[in-house]
């Protein structure tokens, strides 16, 4: 059974998830046709004539960068310019572009996380960490099966309040509707209204996890269409795992002279730029990948 691009670019964003690409960003499919079978990938910082080549000589139907073809919506194209030509050359072969940016750096699978995991610091914090952005969510259950659907939700992105957590609250009220022809209502019958006793159940989500609690949650409410409500609420100062950056302490510290060997020893640069004594002792370290020039 093939693999389509689609199902290749579904598990990236699952684990690099659009969203947390800035506003300014483009990440994303720069060139889109989803629904072809996956050939073959390669991986590029940007898109260039090599990498083109190289792609077409592999038949790979799927590039990937890290910054984005446009930043900006077109509003023509000139294909006998650099970039026009580009574009024509990777649409006539049916390549694919998708571009993970700043969604890919504010990620635990940064590159500034790479490079610090590589320096020995094996759980850094993001530098700017990204502020979490949480919903609540309420949902009507029948009696008799609020444990089962609170259960599931705390298993999926019920995040914690402080040092606190399965925080939820429950309401208990009566429920009405009216089954209409063609449903399968699980109380009461078609063309007749009901009332039930019901619990309102309210809990915090993060928005992350989302989609997922929300599939789950269906998989046991027992009504055949759920009623519930999600609607976004303030980030009253939980900490996140993603952000820019990466900070962390090395365990014994050491010598600022031993870690410019150690960076020149891990990454190979072809040089260093570098200020402050040599026999300092450093404790703690942040890596950012890239120019940094926004920090």
């Amino acid at each position: 059974m093939p693999l389509f691009i689609k199902d290749a670019i579904g598990k990236l964003e699952n684990l690099i998830p659009l969203r947390l690409q800035e506003k300014w960003d483009n990440s994303g499919f720069q060139i889109k046709q989803a629904d072809a079978p996956l050939s073959g990938v390669l991986t590029s910082l940007d898109i260039s004539d090599k990498c083109i080549d190289l792609a077409i000589s592999r038949s790979f139907n799927l590039i990937l960068t890290h910054h984005p073809v446009f930043f900006h919506p077109l509003r023509s194209m000139d294909l006998d310019s650099k970039s026009g030509n580009i574009l024509s050359i990777l649409i006539k072969n049916n390549i694919c572009v998708y571009s993970m940016h700043t969604n890919f750096d504010s990620s635990v699978y940064s590159m500034s996380r790479f490079m610090i995991n590589k320096l020995g610091i094996k759980e850094p914090s993001p530098l700017i960490p990204r502020k979490r952005k949480l919903y609540k969510l309420s949902v009507f259950i029948p009696k008799g099966y609020v444990k089962t659907v609170r259960d599931v939700l705390f298993a999926y992105g019920n995040p914690k309040i402080g040092n606190y957590e399965n925080c939820s609250f429950e309401t208990r009220g009566k429920g009405s509707f009216k089954p209409l022809p063609g449903s399968n209502p699980f109380i009461g019958s078609c063309m007749k209204t009901s009332f039930a006793d019901e619990s309102k159940l309210e809990l915090l989500i993060d928005e992350r996890f989302i989609k997922k609690a929300v599939s789950e949650m269906k998989k046991v409410h027992p009504y055949e269409e759920m009623a519930y409500d999600l609607y976004p609420v303030y980030d009253f100062g939980g900490s996140s795992s993603e952000g820019m950056g990466a900070v962390g302490d090395f365990k014994n510290g050491m010598f600022f002279s031993v870690l410019l060997d150690k960076i020149q020893t891990l990454f190979s640069p072809i040089f260093i730029n570098y200020c402050g004594d040599l026999n300092r002792k450093i404790k703690r370290v942040a890596v950012v990948s890239g120019s940094g020039f926004s920090f």
